[in-house]
């Protein structure tokens, strides 16, 4: 194989033959990844040759799925060969989805057993992108957990998926129902993200906007209750956790807000007023006002729920 890359810019080597040499790279590199064999450092020579490969074709719609895929597995070996976080490439990754993905009437990917003529059931080309989008962002979100003040450009991703998702729902009078709390419980996770940033009022508009989301699930089951004639309903267990999980956002909006103050005089830097314009400043500001859910802006519910 050493001796195929090296001829790999042969004036006659064709665009299909380098995706496949890649294709091969990146299995063999798979197979170090496998608890079989745990060999990171080979895994990581492997997929780092496809990457060169593909330097320069990387958003070709012939090899977006590959690349995506090797960025993905490169970064987990990464950290694991070296103990630590990295998340750079899969920022790439999520770049080359975005990059792809925003064009006009963009081609469908193609995936390798076409080229190397394996017939074999496929999935739709673009299921496939999405899927391997979805895992990057997964992975981001594993990271985003334990750091989450340098995770831009995973939150803007998460942002513009919830917020189509909330849209889609709201403008085709679609019910709230249980899986809602995930979406909740992301939003709520969200609010990290800015508070990490003293961000507090974009914060505290996500809080809201996730108990937002909590009640609507609750007015779509007190309707469908009216309308089955009934005065009662019960209400899921997940939902208690959704409830727990707002009451602990709120802590720690509350804490970190404090520690802000703290900190500031602590700092000895402003007068007493100024500090307390800056706390005022960062507690209304929104800087960020394309972010904050209109959608649910619009449709905030204020229900009260009698507790027992």
């Amino acid at each position: 194989m050493n001796a195929l890359f090296n001829n790999v810019n042969d004036v006659f080597t064709g665009i299909d033959d380098i995706i496949a040499l890649a294709t091969a790279y990146y299995n063999i590199g798979l197979q170090y990844v496998y608890p079989k064999h745990d060999d990171s450092k080979s895994a990581y020579r492997y997929f780092s040759t496809c990457m060169k490969l593909l330097e320069g074709k990387e958003s070709d719609y012939k090899t977006i799925l590959l690349h995506i895929g090797v960025l993905n597995e490169i970064n987990s070996v990464y950290e694991k060969l070296f103990s630590k976080e990295h998340t750079y490439w899969l920022n790439k990754a999520v770049e080359e989805y975005l990059i792809y993905t925003t064009k006009d009437n963009y081609r469908d990917p193609i995936h390798i057993a076409s080229l190397v003529d394996i017939k074999e059931r496929e999935s739709d080309p673009r299921t496939i992108l999405d899927t391997l989008h979805h895992k990057t962002l997964q992975e981001l979100g594993d990271r985003y957990r334990t750091r989450p003040k340098d995770k831009h450009l995973f939150v803007g991703c998460m942002n513009t998926l919830i917020n189509n998702r909330v849209r889609y729902m709201v403008v085709n009078k679609r019910k709230f129902d249980d899986k809602c709390f995930d979406m909740a419980l992301t939003i709520f996770d969200l609010s990290k993200y800015f508070l990490a940033n003293s961000h507090f009022a974009i914060a505290k508009s996500y809080i809201t906007m996730a108990d937002c989301v909590i009640h609507k699930f609750v007015e779509d089951r007190l309707k469908t209750a009216e309308k089955k004639g009934t005065s009662s309903y019960q209400l899921p267990k997940n939902y208690m956790d959704a409830r727990a999980v707002r009451d602990i956002s709120w802590g720690f909006y509350g804490v970190s807000l404090l520690r802000f103050r703290m900190e500031k005089v602590s700092q000895n830097k402003e007068s007493k007023s100024e500090i307390e314009d800056l706390i005022l400043k960062v507690e209304t500001k929104s800087e960020v006002p394309d972010l904050l859910f209109s959608v649910l802006e619009e449709q905030r519910i204020t229900i009260e729920i009698a507790e027992t």
